[in-house]
Formats: structure tokens, C-alpha cells, sequence
């Protein structure tokens, strides 16, 4: 005749407990990975590498084990090359005895390379030592800017 009220479901402590930490650790993942320094995409970065070569180019996927470089430039040290290691010496100094600066140049990827590789770098990520944004008024920049402009 009299019925018993129904039990109430009982909440499960260490359910809410794990779910409350898997939150907390989901959260600080996300956080830590939004909060890390990206490319800005309005301009070009330069890539300094741990064997000494530098790239610029526009950087994607630094988070990623492989990040890409793509629309990619270095430089290349113009040299004249002479016979003999005693006038190399007299080449690399002026005739006041200072040293020479050695001129670059910038060098677009898979212009001049005998083997033709695409316009593009696929990066191993523990292989950059770091990277930075351009400023738009770089020499760099400046200079990518040029080779861009259509012929006249």
C-alpha cells in the first residue's frame, strides 16, 4: 500500500573527483599551447638552425615535431675565389690591411640549386635553435620585396 519513495541516485565521489582533474590537466595543456609564441603571419620569420644556416621564409606549425617553411630565402656569401691560401689572405684584406667585409646575397630557394629543390622546407623541430619575426623594414624583407616586383 504505501510505497517507498525511490532512492535517490548517490553521486559517485571519485567520479567527480577524476573528472574535475581531467578538466584541470585538459585546461592547462590548452593554456600552454595557445599561450606559446606563434609567427606573426603579415610578415616573413627568420629560422636560425643548430649546424650555423639561417632561412627566412614564412614559418607554420612551430608546435609541431616538423614545422614548415615555405616562400623560403638564405643567404650566400659572394666571394671571389683565388688560387693560393697568401692571396686569399690579400683578397679577404683591403690594402690598408683591414679585413674585408664579405657581401651577401639573397638567395631564393630552388633558383640556383643544381638540384632543384621546391620552394618549400620541411623542419625537424629539435633542429631550431630559435626563430623570430621580421620587421617589415628589414633589409630582409626590403629585399624579398624587390625580387617580388614584377619585371619592367
Amino acid at each position: 500500500m504505501f510505497n517507498k519513495p525511490a532512492p535517490k541516485p548517490k553521486i559517485n565521489f571519485y567520479l567527480v573527483i577524476v573528472a574535475v582533474v581531467v578538466l584541470a590537466v585538459v585546461g592547462s595543456i590548452a593554456y600552454y599551447f595557445l599561450s606559446l609564441p606563434q609567427p606573426n603571419r603579415s610578415t616573413y620569420q627568420a629560422v636560425f638552425l643548430v649546424n650555423g644556416q639561417v632561412y627566412f621564409g614564412r614559418l607554420k606549425g612551430i608546435n609541431s615535431k616538423t614545422p614548415v617553411l615555405d616562400d623560403v630565402y638564405y643567404l650566400q656569401v659572394n666571394q671571389q675565389l683565388q688560387p693560393g691560401a697568401d692571396s686569399a689572405v690579400r683578397a679577404a684584406t683591403s690594402t690598408t690591411g683591414e679585413a674585408k667585409q664579405p657581401q651577401f646575397s639573397l638567395m631564393k630557394l630552388g633558383q640556383s640549386e643544381i638540384h632543384g629543390p621546391e620552394d618549400r622546407l620541411h623542419l625537424i623541430k629539435s633542429q631550431i635553435l630559435f626563430w623570430e619575426n621580421l620587421r617589415p623594414d628589414s633589409q630582409v624583407v626590403k629585399t624579398i620585396a624587390d625580387y617580388k616586383k614584377p619585371a619592367r
